[in-house]
């Protein structure tokens, strides 16, 4: 079903919550990263406050007259959330529901997040991610994203990302797992 962009609301944080749930659920698929990731906690309110979050939003024959929140959680296919690092616009996330996976929702997200650095005249744009999960570092290399070596983040995106990466490592890495957390970057 066709969807569209736009700006996520207050009123949306609660289902953002229920789409990030969903997305992480496919690391069921990887037993080592099951646990950890299926665990985080639920998003904060912070998140649309300290972050851009755009939304993809089904369309839908009743326009969302409904009112049910249900329906509406429903309608909301993912989401990206970006805010500045280093002067280099940072991807926080991108979440796609579990059902609306592989039909271009992400793809898109990803499309707009690039348009608006570039439009913005960032000098890049980075993320963190797994490298070697399929639907993580794989695919944002097919996107045009290359991943930078752990020696070079500081020198390459900024201080503030090497920061990151090393708080986001201590949340994601467990001890002997060969599933690897980098950052990566598009150069703009």
């Amino acid at each position: 079903m066709p969807f569209r962009l736009r700006p996520a609301t207050e009123s949306d944080l609660p289902l953002l919550g229920t789409i990030h749930q969903s997305a992480i659920s496919t690391f069921a698929q990887i037993p080592e990263l099951a646990a950890a990731e299926c665990s985080l906690p639920p998003l904060p309110l912070a998140l649309l406050q300290t972050f851009e979050v755009v939304i993809a939003v089904e369309d839908s024959a009743d326009g969302g007259a409904t009112g049910d929140p249900e329906a509406a959680a429903e309608r909301i296919k993912g989401f990206v959330a970006l805010r500045l690092l280093d002067g280099v616009a940072f991807i926080a996330m991108i979440c796609v529901r579990a059902t609306d996976q592989r039909q271009g929702v992400g793809r898109e997200l990803l499309a707009h997040a690039i348009a608006q650095s570039e439009t913005r005249g960032f000098r890049a744009i980075s993320l963190t991610t797994f490298r070697d999960v399929p639907w993580n570092g794989k695919w944002y290399r097919q996107m045009g994203f290359a991943e930078i070596a752990d020696k070079e983040v500081e020198t390459e995106l900024g201080p503030e990302h090497m920061t990151m990466l090393r708080g986001s490592r201590d949340k994601h890495e467990l001890d002997g797992s060969p599933w690897r957390w980098v950052v990566m970057a598009r150069w703009l």
